[in-house]
């Protein structure tokens, strides 16, 4: 494997983890509706059902969505990954749209870490849960807004689904705080002794939290992705070192969703961690003459450390930008 060209060794190390990740995914969606003991799903669970039982039936329905919800966001990563083995197998070096579709990635996982959080208190995590469900709701009728005339019929629809939605959660036992100056729209929610978790979140400050180690990542993505003119003029350097620049935060990236998810599922995941610490390495020598030679373990040292003093609080940059 490592004697393949850069760009083929990264195409094939990206379909590696796609394969790697979904078999691993399917296991922690499998513990979402068995957790076992101890796991911070088995925690959740124990709070709703010891809700009142018209509440916790709301709750069980809202959350049982969210696993499509979660489905959803990882299908869109997968086909960003996949877009990106196609363009690096290319004939053509294209740089811009390859590190805006890794930004795409970085941010879905992002979104995904805010809302299973295993370290977080369960009320924390349902908070948030709800915003987003609230916010997918409400995302469509901004959409519609936007429209030149003729969507009056829909919009009235749609106005009408997201009352509907919302009277839901609050059987849910959620609090709904609305705009003032449009009372259609939620601003923000909260459960039981949760902060108010806003509907427009700071990413920003969510990779900061979660993945100090490859925040430079965030920063270059929009670069890319905002036509920023620093980023094209300041790309320098072979194309092999670019390609493993774009694309070994991936792989920490594939790190935090295990950290994430699994861990929320209550499901091991040190045999993917060392699997993927195993491809980062192969990458990183291709192009690096001192590569990493330290185990996985070592190598999450730093990052762990700048993870736990860091505020897990952003219940004021809830989930999404």
């Amino acid at each position: 494997m490592a004697d393949r060209p850069v760009k083929e060794l990264a195409s094939l190390i990206i379909g590696q983890e796609r394969t790697a990740l979904t078999k691993a995914l399917d296991a922690a969606v499998s513990a979402f509706h068995s957790p076992p003991d101890g796991s911070a799903r088995a925690v959740d669970k124990k709070v709703i059902d010891a809700q009142p039982t018209a509440t916790t039936k709301h709750l069980r329905g809202m959350t049982n969505s969210l696993v499509q919800d979660a489905y959803g966001l990882l299908r869109s990563m997968d086909q960003y990954a996949r877009a990106i083995q196609h363009l690096l197998t290319s004939d053509q070096m294209l740089p811009l749209p390859t590190s805006s579709m890794v930004r795409s990635i970085h941010e879905f996982a992002l979104i995904l870490s805010q809302l299973f959080d295993p370290d977080l208190p369960s009320e924390v995590r349902l908070a948030r849960m709800g915003a987003m469900h609230l916010s997918k709701a409400q995302g469509g009728l901004d959409a519609l807004q936007t429209f030149p005339q003729g969507q009056q019929q829909e919009l009235e629809a749609k106005i009408k689904a997201v009352a509907g939605i919302q009277g839901y959660m609050k059987k849910a036992g959620y609090e709904i705080q609305l705009h003032k100056d449009n009372q259609n729209l939620a601003k923000s929610v909260s459960w039981g002794t949760s902060k108010n978790v806003s509907l427009r979140g700071n990413t920003t400050a969510a990779s900061k939290l979660y993945t100090p180690g490859i925040h430079y990542n965030w920063v270059l993505g929009s670069g890319a992705t905002h036509g920023h003119l620093w980023y094209s003029a300041g790309m320098r350097g072979p194309w092999d070192t670019i390609v493993v620049g774009l694309v070994v935060p991936l792989l920490d990236i594939s790190d935090l969703l295990v950290d994430i998810l699994l861990k929320y599922g209550g499901v091991n995941g040190d045999d993917l961690h060392r699997q993927t610490h195993t491809r980062r390495c192969i990458l990183l020598a291709k192009t690096n003459p001192s590569p990493i030679s330290v185990d996985y373990d070592q190598y999450r040292v730093q990052t762990k450390n700048d993870l736990d003093s860091k505020d897990h609080d952003l219940s004021s940059t809830a989930w999404s930008t």
